[in-house]
């Protein structure tokens, strides 16, 4: 018994040791995000330094694979910032906007109705306009004009929100004659192109002008990608956006 017992554990020290020729080594970074693909580059680099009497010294080097990695550590902070940045720069613009009107609503038209006494042509001359006497709506933004994203939030994992103004601004809401946003949508693959986008799929139209998405497990990381356009009544389109990616938060 004794005799069989050392057999076998002889028999498990030899199978333990046989090395596997013709093995594929991976990298695999399926579903991980540019964050999680940093770190286990760096994590590999730091295991390897430590292990250099098996595996020598890399070529490149794990010195030039970590300055990689703390290259692109700068590029995400640096573009955190920049989404920021450009994130308070739109509310700035947004209220400037806003305090313009305002300021005019609330103090020249006052002056500008007891001047022009009735006068139409005297209203119309400075810029202001005539409750009922206005320029008709402009049909032709329909056609020229599309919604793209004014800002974006992505501050809470696999969710993106974005809202959508007139892409010529001159106002936030929808062009005369549309009724709904309508937009194509592609997760992940070769990037799309306007007017050229096979692999998108159209979603339902929506009215508000802002847009909400919740991504799935295994979209992580991937890049969200979006084609807006007007829809009328009869579901007319209009002219498509450019193209609008983002990447998938986790």
């Amino acid at each position: 018994m004794n005799k069989l017992i050392k057999n076998t554990t002889a028999m498990y020290f030899i199978l333990a040791s046989v090395v596997v020729k013709n093995l594929t080594v991976l990298f695999k970074v399926t579903g991980l995000n540019y964050t999680a693909k940093r770190l286990k580059a760096n994590t590999m680099a730091t295991n390897l330094d430590a292990q250099t009497g098996t595996f020598g010294v890399m070529s490149p080097t794990t010195t030039i694979v970590k300055g990689y990695v703390t290259a692109g550590n700068l590029i995400a902070s640096q573009r955190a910032d920049a989404i920021l940045l450009v994130a308070s720069l739109t509310k700035q613009e947004k209220d400037n906007a806003a305090l313009i009107v305002k300021t005019i609503r609330d103090n020249w038209l006052g002056t500008i109705k007891t001047k022009a006494a009735g006068s139409i042509p005297l209203i119309n001359g400075v810029g202001a306009d005539v409750k009922g006497q206005g320029t008709p709506p402009d049909k032709t933004r329909f056609g020229k004009t599309w919604p793209e994203p004014i800002a974006v939030d992505q501050n809470v994992p696999m969710h993106l929100e974005l809202e959508l103004i007139g892409n010529d601004v001159l106002s936030k809401g929808k062009p005369y004659g549309a009724v709904s946003i309508g937009c194509y949508r592609q997760i992940g693959g070769a990037a799309p192109l306007r007017n050229n986008h096979p692999s998108a799929e159209m979603i339902p139209g929506f009215s508000k002008m802002n847009y909400k998405d919740t991504f799935i497990t295994g979209q992580e990381g991937k890049v969200a990608y979006y084609i807006f356009f007007w829809l009328d009544k009869d579901g007319k389109k209009g002219p498509e956006s450019p193209v609008f990616p983002y990447t998938i938060t986790s």
